[in-house]
């Protein structure tokens, strides 16, 4: 199974997968970028997208 290109999780805002920032035991960490303001029930996550470290575990 590769990486996905974009990840949501439960009701958070979609993220589009960046670049590694290592592995380990437990996975991989990526950049994650936000690109939408909204979950998918529509509730609004703050005015600027962000980025976050996202963990891919394997």
């Amino acid at each position: 199974m590769g990486i996905p290109e974009q990840v949501q999780v439960d009701h958070s805002p979609l993220y589009k997968i960046g670049k590694m920032l290592g592995k380990g035991g437990f996975g991989q960490v990526f950049v994650g970028q936000q690109i939408s303001d909204t979950n998918v029930d529509n509730t609004r996550f703050g005015s600027d997208p962000f980025k976050m470290q996202i963990l891919c575990h394997h």
